[in-house]
């Protein structure tokens, strides 16, 4: 997964995802990842559940044949966007510092948002059912739902996530500056789905 995100200091902003998913993971969520039987994603809920979120409006979701799924959207504010306390916005004497902070109990709030996450076969690869599972025995348990070459995938596959500003990048946490500016940060799936650690990232602009 891939995404672009454009952010102001008031909090509000645009942001695209691109998730290309692998076959081996398509394969195992047609049953409960919104996929049709021939694999497509069906959009049109998908931008329906997006524009119920509150200051959120969904530009366009498409699902080109691969199958990926590509969303934009803007938001009045971050904050907003995620349950509470995932992402927060506060004044600092440098400018505005934008974080990101997702632990496992965080992490039980997410169904709130995107409810498919209750799905009980999604709960069950979850962090909240998997506090206590080594990585070793996850993709021991994925590679029997999904075979080899779907732990495999699951054990490459990476959240990339890009952060432009308006003004300047004063500093950030747990990822890079690139040199237009922006903040790259890159999240290993497998860090999001176990969360043995918690997920903290920031970025300090003015």
């Amino acid at each position: 997964m891939t995404s672009d995100v454009f952010l102001r200091q008031d909090g509000s902003g645009i942001t695209s995802v691109d998730v290309d998913f692998s076959p081996e993971l398509v394969a195992a969520a047609q049953d409960v990842a919104g996929l049709s039987p021939d694999g497509d994603i069906e959009s049109e809920p998908m931008y329906n559940r997006i524009n119920e979120r509150p200051g959120v409006t969904a530009y366009r979701v498409l699902s080109p044949p691969d199958p990926r799924i590509q969303v934009a959207f803007g938001f009045d504010n971050a904050r907003t966007v995620l349950p509470p306390g995932i992402v927060s916005f506060h004044s600092v004497e440098e400018g505005t510092l934008a974080r990101l902070y997702l632990d496992v109990n965080r992490a039980r709030m997410l169904p709130s948002v995107f409810p498919i996450l209750d799905h009980p076969a999604l709960r069950a690869i979850g962090p909240l059912e998997n506090t206590d599972t080594t990585e070793e025995e996850f993709l021991a348990m994925i590679g029997v739902l999904m075979g080899a070459d779907g732990a495999q995938a699951l054990a490459e596959s990476m959240i990339v996530v890009r952060i432009s500003v308006m003004g300047e990048v004063v500093s950030q946490r747990g990822g890079r500056i690139e040199e237009d500016g922006a903040v790259v940060f890159e999240v290993p799936v497998l860090d999001l789905m176990l969360l043995h650690e918690p997920i903290d990232l920031e970025v300090v602009f003015r």
